[in-house]
């Protein structure tokens, strides 16, 4: 685990790797599961690769040995949780769950913190998920629903593609404690209206869709979601899109580039 090129993110952090597809649109060219299957390829030749890629893709892997990885960055970063799968899939089961929040738990910087833990650095986590009924679910397996209030660190969002995606997803998703949620428009397949639920969010990411099967995209459906969220005061963080043809990082709007952060994450060094 290490640094990574996602521009919202310092580190990625993969105590769990491989993922099954839902019926979800943005799953269909999962850019996750095309790397993984390539490198597992290779292993299979004989190739030295890390032991993930001995099994494919769709076989969910914890590492337990990565757990505590977090705990020895001493700087404080913004972490991506799993960019090589879903935390919330069924096979991770909650008990492992229970050890990766130890670990975020760990890493927060509010008073309890002091009363628990010593000499750990502090650290925001965010997770995607497109399985935010599971998260729900551990919320309730654990009945602890206090998390969400005392350890701000942890920032809950979910992966959506269109209108559907938002639609299905919200009702859970908002039922959930974190106080910290969002939501990553990537790969944005259509325009997507987001304005009934803005209140509910810190943070929004755009990004069309890249790889060698880029479903079509518009500028002008991130504009519309770049103008709700700044009438909202909602930071939001335009990651890619199309111009003069070709897939561009950073994009510009009206000259403007939106790579906003909440304050909390800009503290990361």
């Amino acid at each position: 685990m290490g640094n990574t090129k996602i521009g919202w993110a310092d580190k990625t952090w993969g105590p769990v790797v491989g993922c099954t597809k839902t019926q979800h649109e943005g799953c269909r060219f999962c850019y996750a599961e095309r790397l993984h299957n390539l490198r597992h390829i290779a292993f299979m030749h004989g190739k030295k690769m890390s032991m993930q890629y001995a099994k494919p893709f769709s076989n969910v892997q914890c590492f337990s040995n990565r757990l505590n990885q977090p705990l020895h960055w001493r700087k404080k970063r913004n972490i991506f949780v799993n960019s090589m799968s879903d935390l919330f899939h069924k096979d991770v089961p909650f008990v492992f769950l229970n050890r990766v929040w130890e670990t975020m738990w760990a890493c927060c910087d509010m008073p309890v913190r002091e009363l628990l833990y010593e000499n750990m650095p502090v650290h925001n986590f965010l997770i995607l998920t497109k399985r935010p009924e599971r998260l729900l679910e551990y919320e309730n397996y654990r009945k602890d629903r206090a998390w969400g209030t005392y350890f701000d660190n942890i920032w809950a969002g979910i992966s959506i593609s269109n209108q559907r995606d938002l639609v299905e997803m919200m009702d859970s998703f908002m039922e959930t404690v974190a106080m910290n949620k969002f939501i990553s428009i990537e790969p944005m397949l259509e325009p997507i209206k987001i304005d009934i639920y803005i209140d509910y969010l810190r943070f929004v990411i755009i990004g069309c869709e890249s790889g060698p099967n880029r479903r079509p995209f518009k500028n002008e459906w991130a504009e519309t979601i770049v103008k709700t969220c700044l009438k909202r005061n909602v930071p939001v963080f335009y990651k890619q899109g199309i111009e003069n043809g070709k897939l561009t990082h950073y994009p510009a709007i009206n000259g403007i580039c939106y790579q906003q952060f909440p304050r909390q994450l800009l503290e990361a060094e």
